[in-house]
C-alpha cells in the first residue's frame, strides 16, 4: 500500500479555499494497494498466456484521477493505462513462469505477480507404426528408426523405456521399442511399437548361429562369432568385423600370426625344441617320460623287429644310465639310437618317421644334465605334451573319449553331451607340433578323425573351445 501526496503548488493555491481544520489536513493522502496476484496456463499451441487483472484499488477512491497509471512487465518499459483508467486491464504475452507486474501512479509504485504455467504435455511428432523386416542378409538385422517430440514449450528430454536404439543388431522375433518425452514442467508424453524380424531359412549353416546372432556368413559353418580366426585367410572368420586381425595379445612387440606363443611375453621367441611352440607355451616334460615315449612311438611301429628291439635296447640303456647319474653314457646311448635310426632311413624305417624319431632322440640328448637324474619334472626338457591325459576342469567335457586306441587309422571322438560352440579339434605329435586341425559343428555329439596318412607311433588328440584347451589324450597308431 502506498500513500500519495499532491505536488506542493496545488496543495498552496487549496488552501486559499480552505477552513483552517482543512487546511491542517492538506493535501489529502492517497493511498494505492496492488491487485491479487493470478494463477493461470498458458494458452493452446504457445508457451504464454493473455492475462486480464484488475488495476490497483485507491484511497479515498477516484484520488488517482487526473494522473496517469501505468505498468511495466518484468523491467520493460512503463505501459499508461490512462488518467481515468477502466476497472481491468489486459496484459499480453506473459510467458510462461512468474512474472512481475510494477505499477506506477506518479512516483510510487506496488508489485503484483501473475503466474503462467505449463499444463501442456508434449506430443509425438514422429514415431514409427509397428513394422516386420524379413531376413536376406546379416546387414537387415541393423534396424534404424527415428523417433521425435513436440511440446508448446520446449522438450527438455526423450528417453528410451524399453527395447534396443536405433542401429542396433536386433534379433528375430518382436521387440518392442518404448520412448517418453518430457517438458520443463514435467508434462510428459509416451508411445510404443514393435519391430518384427521374420528369417525365412535361419542357421543355413547348422552351426548354431543365426545372421541375426550375429552370423557374418550363414552358409560356412567355421564362420560364426568366437570361432577361431586364422590368419592371412581374407575371412572375418570370428564375424567382429576385422578381416585377419593380427593383434599383439602379449604385447612383446610379435604379432599373434608370427609369435610361437602368443599369450605370453617372449620377445626372444626361445624355442629350445624346434617345435614351433615358444618355450613360454611348451608345458615341461621329465626326460624319463620323453624317453618312454619315444620308446611308445618305436614300439607301435611296423618296423623289423630286430631292429626295433635294437632301438628300444638303446633308449632303455639311455634312460637307466641317466637315473644312475651317468649322463655322459646316456648321451652315447642316445647318440647310437640316432645313428642306427639314419642308417635304415628310407629302407626299414621310413624317411618322414625316422627324421621324427631323429629330432626327438636329439632334444632329449640336448637336455641331460648333470643336476638331475631321477626323473623329476622340474628338471625335465621343453615339450607341449605331457606323458598323461588332460582331463577337463569342465564336468560337460571330462567324459570326453577317443576310439579304437590304438588305432590304425580311424579314430572316433565322442561327446558326453555336444560339441562345444567354438569347437576345434587337433592331432599333435610328440613334440606338440599341429599335423591337422579340424572345425567341429555345434551341437554333434561324435567326430570322425582320420590318421591313416601318418606314420605309426604316439600322438595327443587336442579339442579346444575358442581356443581354451578343454580335453586331450594320448593315442597310438599302428
Amino acid at each position: 500500500m502506498k500513500t500519495i501526496k499532491f505536488p506542493w503548488f496545488l496543495a498552496l493555491l487549496s488552501t486559499l479555499f480552505l477552513t483552517k481544520a482543512e487546511a491542517n489536513t492538506w493535501p489529502p493522502v492517497c493511498t494505492m494497494t496492488p491487485p491479487p496476484s493470478i494463477f493461470v496456463g498458458v494458452s493452446p499451441g504457445t508457451c504464454q498466456a493473455t492475462v486480464t487483472t484488475t488495476i490497483p484499488t485507491f484511497s479515498p477512491a477516484g484520488c488517482n484521477v487526473g494522473n496517469n497509471l501505468e505498468y511495466s512487465v518484468n523491467n520493460a518499459p512503463f505501459v499508461t493505462v490512462g488518467t481515468n483508467p477502466p476497472p481491468v486491464v489486459t496484459i499480453p504475452n506473459l510467458p510462461a513462469g512468474s512474472n512481475s507486474i510494477t505499477w506506477r501512479l506518479l512516483s510510487n509504485t506496488i508489485n503484483q505477480t501473475i503466474t503462467v504455467f505449463d499444463n501442456i504435455p508434449p506430443t509425438i511428432a514422429s514415431m514409427p507404426a509397428n513394422f516386420t523386416v524379413t531376413i536376406l542378409q546379416a546387414s537387415d538385422c541393423i534396424v534404424n528408426y527415428t523417433v521425435a517430440f513436440a511440446d508448446n514449450c520446449a522438450v527438455t528430454s526423450v528417453v528410451q523405456t524399453s527395447g534396443l536404439p536405433s542401429g542396433s543388431h536386433f534379433p528375430l522375433g518382436s521387440t518392442t521399442i518404448c520412448f517418453t518425452g518430457r517438458d520443463a514442467a514435467f508434462n510428459q508424453a509416451s508411445g510404443c511399437f514393435t519391430v518384427t524380424l521374420v528369417d525365412p531359412n535361419p542357421d543355413q549353416d547348422g552351426d548354431g548361429v543365426t545372421l541375426c546372432d550375429g552370423d557374418c556368413d550363414d552358409t560356412d559353418n567355421t564362420i560364426y562369432p568366437g570361432a577361431p580366426e586364422i590368419c592371412n585367410n581374407g575371412i572375418d572368420d570370428n564375424c567382429n568385423g576385422t578381416v585377419d586381425e593380427n593383434p599383439d595379445t602379449d604385447g612383446d612387440l610379435i604379432l599373434d600370426c608370427s609369435d610361437n606363443c602368443p599369450n605370453a611375453y617372449n620377445p626372444g621367441q626361445e624355442d629350445y625344441d624346434g617345435d614351433g611352440i615358444g618355450n613360454d607355451c611348451d608345458p615341461i616334460m621329465s626326460i624319463c617320460s620323453a624317453i618312454d615315449l619315444l620308446i611308445a612311438q618305436v614300439q607301435a611301429s611296423s618296423i623289423p623287429n630286430g631292429l626295433k628291439n635294437q632301438l628300444i635296447g638303446k633308449l632303455n640303456q639311455a634312460k637307466s644310465k641317466y637315473q644312475s647319474g651317468n649322463i655322459p653314457k646316456a648321451k652315447d646311448r642316445l647318440f647310437d639310437f640316432i645313428l642306427l635310426v639314419q642308417s635304415n632311413s628310407g629302407s626299414n624305417i621310413p624317411t618322414a618317421l625316422a627324421n621324427n624319431w631323429i629330432t626327438i632322440a636329439a632334444t632329449i640328448r640336448a637336455y641331460l644334465n648333470t643336476n638331475n637324474h631321477n626323473c623329476d619334472i622340474s628338471q625335465g626338457i621343453y615339450a607341449p605334451i605331457e606323458d598323461r591325459e588332460y582331463v577337463s576342469q569342465d564336468e560337460e567335457y571330462a567324459h570326453t573319449n577317443v576310439f579304437p586306441n590304438p588305432t590304425t587309422g580311424e579314430l572316433t571322438l565322442s561327446f558326453a553331451g555336444a560339441a562345444p560352440k567354438a569347437g576345434v579339434v587337433q592331432i599333435l605329435d610328440f613334440l606338440g607340433r599341429t599335423l591337422h586341425t579340424e572345425t567341429l559343428q555345434p551341437g554333434q555329439q561324435q567326430h570322425q578323425l582320420s590318421m591313416e596318412a601318418l606314420p605309426a607311433g604316439v600322438y595327443f588328440i587336442k579339442l579346444l573351445d575358442g581356443g581354451e584347451l578343454i580335453w586331450m589324450e594320448k593315442v597310438v597308431k599302428q
